[in-house]
C-alpha cells in the first residue's frame, strides 16, 4: 500500500471479527457510529473481539482525483494487504482461527471479496446494506482486475472446486438490506449467485422505513452477532 494501515482492537477475547468501514470512512469509524456500545454485550463476554480498520475507501475507489485505472490499482493493492497482512496479524494476536469480517455499503462489497477470496480462511461474513458492484465507480473502464475485484462478477466465474468446497463448509455469508435502500437490487444479486454455487447464506430485507444508513445497520449487526456469535440477553 505504501501506507500504514490503522486498525483499532475492541476486546481481547473470543473469535476476531474485522469491521471494514463505509466510502467515506476509516478505522475511526465503528467508534463514531456508536458500534462498541452496540457490540458491547458479545465483547464484555468474551464472544468475539472487533477490529476496526481503516477500507482506504477514499483514497482508492472514491478518489475522484484519481482516473479510473489507478482507482482500481489502489483498491487492489488494499485488498491484497487486507488479505496478506491485516488478517494473519489479527489471527496471530486473537489466537483464534474463526475469523469474520462484517462491514456496510462499501465494507459490505470489501466483506464479500474477502470471503470469497480466502478459500474458507474467513468463516462467516455480513454485509449491510451492501453495494456488491462497483463498476459506477470506474465509468468507461473494464479490466481482468476490475473484474476480479467485483463480487458478483468473482463469484459468476468462480468454478474451482476446491475453494467452492471450502466456501460451503463455512458459516456463509449473511445479507442485510432493507426495504427503502436504492441499492436493494444488488442483495438480492449477490443471494442469487451465493445460492447458485451452493454457498450457504441468509438475507433479512427489513421493512420500510429502513434504509441506507447507519441507524439500521447499528440494529442489524445485533441481530448477526446474536445468530453467529451467540445470544447476549
Amino acid at each position: 500500500m505504501g501506507a500504514e494501515i490503522q486498525v483499532i482492537r475492541y476486546g481481547d477475547l473470543g473469535p476476531p471479527l474485522l469491521y471494514v468501514p463505509t466510502s467515506g470512512g476509516d478505522h475511526t469509524e465503528f467508534e463514531r457510529y456508536g458500534l462498541p456500545e452496540d457490540c458491547a454485550p458479545w465483547i464484555g463476554a468474551g464472544r468475539v473481539q472487533i477490529f476496526s480498520v481503516d477500507g482506504f475507501g477514499p483514497k482508492g475507489l472514491f478518489d475522484d482525483s484519481m482516473p479510473p485505472p489507478l482507482r482500481i490499482e489502489r483498491y487492489a493493492a488494499f485488498e491484497r494487504c487486507a488479505v496478506l497482512e491485516v488478517l494473519p496479524w489479527i489471527l496471530s494476536l486473537a489466537r483464534n482461527p474463526e475469523v469474520g469480517v462484517v462491514g456496510a455499503s462499501y465494507g459490505a462489497f470489501v466483506a464479500a471479496s474477502l470471503f470469497l477470496k480466502t478459500a474458507g480462511a474467513v468463516r462467516v461474513a455480513c454485509g449491510l446494506g451492501g453495494v456488491y458492484s462497483m463498476e459506477h465507480r470506474l465509468p468507461g473502464h473494464a479490466s481482468s482486475e476490475a473484474a476480479r475485484s467485483m463480487p458478483l462478477r468473482y463469484l459468476s466465474s468462480l468454478d474451482d472446486q476446491g475453494s467452492l468446497a471450502a466456501l460451503r463448509a463455512t458459516l456463509g455469508f449473511h445479507i442485510f438490506a432493507a426495504r427503502n435502500d436504492p441499492w436493494l437490487p444488488s442483495s438480492h444479486d449477490l443471494d442469487r449467485a451465493l445460492a447458485g454455487k451452493g454457498i450457504p447464506r441468509t438475507l433479512d430485507v427489513w421493512p420500510a422505513p429502513a434504509d441506507h444508513h447507519e441507524v439500521w445497520w447499528k440494529r442489524q449487526i445485533r441481530v448477526f452477532l446474536d445468530r453467529c456469535y451467540g445470544l447476549i440477553h
